[in-house]
């Protein structure tokens, strides 16, 4: 997770002429040693590297640039990376950034290092209207009753456990988002892999049937009846009329 700019390094040449005097030169290479960290890479165009090693050589006075590029799911940590006094390091829109060392000289050290995101939260809502209960467990967890409308924060590893309970004579309806929910035999069904806001919609519905199930009170049957007894008590007073 380190970077080191490896900047100088010089080594000296002697010989003896006829005169048995020395000669000596000197040599300076210049460059930037970078020490690449996992969960990210680094390079110039065309070229990438990841977590090994490399040596960027340029002669002195030079300009040199890289890209340093998390992985998707990383970002960079600025926090624990090391750029010298030399380097100027711009922070790209894209999650990226371009290191830059100017006027090479001498030696300046980078140290890289990249961290792993934070998961993005998602707001779900849970409804539940009619005569029935609607339970909801989040990751394996207690079942909590909606009394109404639940609110929570979820993210993309999160697994919904919703269980409905519908009163005999009642049908459960169910929708994620205005799509139709797979209810399993027992009453329940999952919300997972959420990417965006999420609502959860649970409605218990009378089944048409008789008046009176056993101890239960069927309203809509009864709103049917008096509807129909209405338009007849309307045609059998029309008829009367005419004659």
């Amino acid at each position: 997770m380190a970077a080191l700019l490896f900047i100088c390094m010089s080594f000296e040449y002697a010989c003896a002429d006829n005169d048995s005097s020395a000669l000596e030169v000197s040599y300076t290479v210049l460059g930037i040693k970078v020490q690449g960290a996992e969960h990210g890479s680094y390079g110039s165009t065309g070229t990438e590297y990841g977590n090994e090693e490399h040596d960027f050589i340029v002669s002195e006075g030079e300009t040199e640039s890289f890209i340093v590029k998390p992985e998707d799911g990383y970002s960079i940590d600025y926090d624990n990376c090391s750029f010298g006094n030399n380097v100027s390091v711009e922070k790209n829109s894209d999650g990226t950034a371009t290191i830059t060392v100017k006027d090479i000289k001498s030696i300046e050290n980078v140290k890289l290092a990249f961290k792993k995101n934070d998961p993005v939260k998602h707001q779900v809502t849970v409804t539940s209207s009619g005569n029935g209960k609607t339970y909801v467990s989040i990751n394996g967890g207690e079942l909590v009753l909606v009394n109404g409308q639940i609110t929570f924060e979820a993210d993309s590893s999160t697994v919904i456990l919703v269980k409905t309970v519908a009163p005999s004579g009642y049908y459960t309806y169910a929708v994620v988002n205005g799509v139709a929910a797979e209810i399993a035999s027992d009453g329940s069904f999952t919300v997972k892999n959420l990417s965006n806001e999420t609502l959860i919609k649970v409605v218990y519905t009378a089944k048409i049937g008789p008046v009176f199930t056993g101890d239960s009170f069927n309203p809509m049957v009864c709103l049917l009846l008096m509807v129909l007894s209405a338009a007849a008590l309307a045609v059998i007073t029309k008829k009367k009329r005419i004659l």
